[in-house]
């Protein structure tokens, strides 16, 4: 049996993005510090600054649904410096598949919810459209680090 969520449950779920977003920006924070190609370096800067828009984009969205106050979570730190780049990037690939399967998973709740008319519509359409370009920001990421893994030219 599937439960559909509510407001509720959709802003601690919109709040877990956030702290997801924040963990990606984090490691690829620490990529851009110990990345020594120039092009790869630019390639990491431009996903951090997209991980970022796409923090703030979550946080608009939880205040849709909840006046509560965020508390940003602290990230980890990784020894990226003793690695080889394929697993750096690696790394970095699974925390944006991670992201985006939960994007495609909360999508998927969200329209359950609405079918279901435990949710109001007016919010669900200012939050909607964001999750899905969110989602599909995602795809693009990581094209890019496949891309980064098998070393193509990028431009």
């Amino acid at each position: 049996m599937v439960i559909a969520i509510n407001e509720e449950v959709l802003a601690h779920l919109i709040k877990r993005g956030i702290d997801i977003e924040t963990i990606l920006a984090d490691v690829l924070f620490q990529l851009l510090i110990v990345e020594e190609d120039d092009n790869r370096r630019r390639k990491i800067y431009e996903l951090l600054r997209d991980t970022e828009c796409d923090k703030v984009t979550l946080i608009r969205c939880f205040r849709i649904f909840s006046s509560d106050i965020l508390q940003i979570p602290v990230g980890r730190e990784h020894k990226f410096e003793e690695m080889f780049t394929t697993q750096r990037i690696s790394i970095l690939k699974n925390y944006v598949k991670i992201i985006r399967d939960f994007y495609k998973y909360l999508i998927e709740d969200i329209r359950q919810a609405l079918e279901e008319n435990v949710i109001d519509k007016s919010k669900v359409e200012k939050t909607l459209p964001h999750l899905e370009r969110l989602l599909e920001r995602k795809e693009n990421q990581l094209t890019l680090i496949e891309k980064l893994l098998k070393g193509s030219q990028l431009r």
